[in-house]
């Protein structure tokens, strides 16, 4: 075992997680329900693995190689034509009473293309040999990012694939 992952191990191993998922937007297109059931499965998965990340320092390193906005609207267009469904409604708070609070309409493309961005950025960090500062950017833009995408991704996924025959069947391939 790497020193890395002895005094990473949580790091490690959502590094391998975070590869997977980018591995999975920068590949070839599937068929749209496949796709579905896949990505249910990564988004469990980087949501399980993120908690395992511990924070100790945020470091004094900042990826070199950030995704550019560019990089980032390509994946939402490529997302927006892969996907069976894109847009979907949720409330925008869901723990405040306020009746001025009104239902939102957001975009999965625009979620998973998010999420893309924030672990690639990690990921360059982590491949630069920046372990504390990978896992400092992942949990960080977890707390405050890339959570609320995922989980807004996880429940519309869930909404979709709910309806769809053979869903329950298919779903564990």
């Amino acid at each position: 075992m790497s020193e890395a992952a002895i005094t990473h191990p949580g790091v490690q191993a959502f590094a391998e997680i975070a590869e997977k998922y980018c591995t999975w937007v920068e590949g070839p297109r599937g068929d749209a329900d496949a796709e579905m059931r896949k990505v249910r499965k990564l988004l469990a998965e980087l949501h399980a693995m993120v908690l395992r990340v511990k924070v100790t320092d945020r470091g004094e390193i900042t990826a070199e190689n950030m995704v550019p906005h560019e990089v980032w609207g390509d994946v939402f267009q490529a997302f927006r034509e892969r996907l069976p469904a894109n847009d979907y409604w949720e409330v925008s708070n869901p723990l405040t009473h306020d009746p001025d609070q009104y239902l939102v309409c957001n975009s999965l493309a625009d979620d998973l293309a998010d999420i893309y961005r924030d672990l690639k950025n990690g990921l360059a960090l982590f491949q630069e040999g920046h372990l504390s500062e990978a896992a400092w950017e992942w949990r960080f833009s977890f707390e405050i990012h890339w959570g609320a995408h995922l989980m807004s991704a996880q429940r519309a996924i869930h909404s979709y694939l709910g309806v769809q025959p053979g869903s329950i069947a298919e779903s564990e391939r």
